[in-house]
């Protein structure tokens, strides 16, 4: 996505959260990490910066932002009707902001409905997973070959492993991965048996126990 807004010079990408405030990302290998801003860290504040950009009309800059984690606040009534007031007058406005929210759940609320598309991202594929263990296997053979005391496992194991993430999220299945090299020094099937025993009983749906 970063490249192909990049494509135009003039595009900046911010990135926001609650408790960092608001941070333009780096694009290209040239730009530079920008620390984050408690000026916009409230929700308000960060509505009112995103009107004023959209009210401007000598602006030749696309400003994206990137939202996370607002579901826990998107029902107080002034971010309720701040989103409203955006949404609402953006048509009539000189420039467009478009802003993207990133939520690890679905909170919308009914008279927002209608303002948000939405995009829900699958699951990584068995060859998405196969790629990460593979790529996680020459790390463990180069790191062998340097002294360290890592272990490598057979490909019929690498077959039983990659089967066995599936199901997870990205993010769950490079925890699992992170966590398995540092307790055991190798990719192990107790590990990710381990974590998604834990992944169940943090989900508050089933009760699982080891037999």
């Amino acid at each position: 996505l970063t490249a192909e807004l990049n494509k135009e010079e003039r595009t900046r990408i911010h990135l926001w959260s609650h408790t960092q405030g608001l941070a333009k990302l780096p694009i290209t290998k040239h730009d530079v990490q920008e620390d984050f801003s408690m000026d916009y860290a409230q929700p308000s504040r960060l509505f009112s910066h995103i009107y004023q950009l959209q009210n401007q009309s000598s602006s030749s800059t696309n400003e994206f932002f990137v939202l996370r984690d607002l579901h826990h606040l998107i029902e107080q009534h002034v971010i309720n009707r701040q989103i409203r007031d955006l949404k609402e007058r953006e048509l009539t406005m000189p420039n467009y902001c478009p802003i993207i929210v990133v939520s690890p759940v679905v909170n919308i609320p009914s008279e927002l409905e209608k303002l948000f598309s939405l995009v829900d991202y699958d699951l990584p594929s068995i060859q998405m997973i196969y790629e990460l263990v593979s790529e996680t296997r020459t790390k463990i053979s180069n790191a062998a070959k340097n002294g360290h005391p890592f272990k490598d496992v057979s490909d019929k194991e690498a077959e039983i492993i990659v089967k066995s993430l599936l199901g997870l999220t990205l993010r769950e299945v490079t925890d699992i991965i992170t966590k398995s090299l540092v307790r055991y020094k190798t990719l192990s099937l107790q590990m990710i048996a381990e974590e998604k025993i834990n992944l169940v009983r943090k989900s508050g749906v089933l009760e699982y126990s080891i037999p």
